[in-house]
């Protein structure tokens, strides 16, 4: 699925009382240059989203993706065994929101461009909202575009390992919990996270 100058919205519920759903079952990719339109995946209000593939926001352009529960719990799982990669801002910047009641589960969030690229990657997520990963997070990469987590009125994000770069950040209050792979900080983790687990 390309997201291209428009918004996929899945939203609240449905009139025989159950959740709204995406499933998808390859890779979605949020982010385009075209007419100068938003290009946005919206997963809000007690939806639930699956994809069995890749996430790549920023792919080709700027893109936004946003799980807003606004209190109801709402989620987006990208957690394909082969897959389930969460690229935010690889080629073009690229930004995820979480806001309370909103949950986030990747196999793995790498935040920013790769080598020799420039997009940034932003995560934003407010309590109580929730970011989950089964394998690494990656704020940053050497010699590629900048990460930044801002956790705000302190979520938490759980991660077996956590790498940060030299030109990322982890700021805002909140909670980091990290599993035996640890945590390696080459760049910046602001006073107010509070890191469980090993280090």
């Amino acid at each position: 699925v390309h997201i291209k100058d428009a918004a996929i919205d899945v939203a609240g519920s449905l009139p025989n009382g159950g959740r709204a759903e995406m499933d998808v079952l390859g890779s979605v990719f949020v982010g385009g240059v075209g007419s100068g339109g938003a290009s946005a995946l919206l997963v809000r209000n007690g939806a639930r989203g699956g994809i069995e593939g890749d996430l790549s926001v920023g792919s080709a352009g700027f893109g936004l993706v946003a799980v807003l529960g606004y209190s109801n719990p709402t989620q987006l799982i990208v957690a394909d065994p082969q897959a389930g990669l969460c690229a935010i801002g690889r080629e073009f910047d690229g930004e995820v929101s979480i806001d309370s009641g909103g949950d986030l589960y990747c196999r793995n969030i790498e935040l920013g461009g790769l080598p020799g690229t420039n997009g940034s990657g932003y995560l934003h997520v407010t309590d109580p909202g929730t970011v989950g990963t089964g394998g690494v997070l990656t704020v940053g990469h050497a010699g590629g575009g900048a990460g930044l987590v801002w956790m705000d009125q302190n979520p938490i994000v759980i991660t077996p390992g956590a790498y940060i770069s030299p030109n990322g950040g982890i700021v805002g209050t909140g909670l980091l919990i990290v599993g035996a792979g640890g945590l390696q900080n080459d760049g910046y983790l602001g006073p107010q996270i509070t890191v469980w687990g090993p280090l």
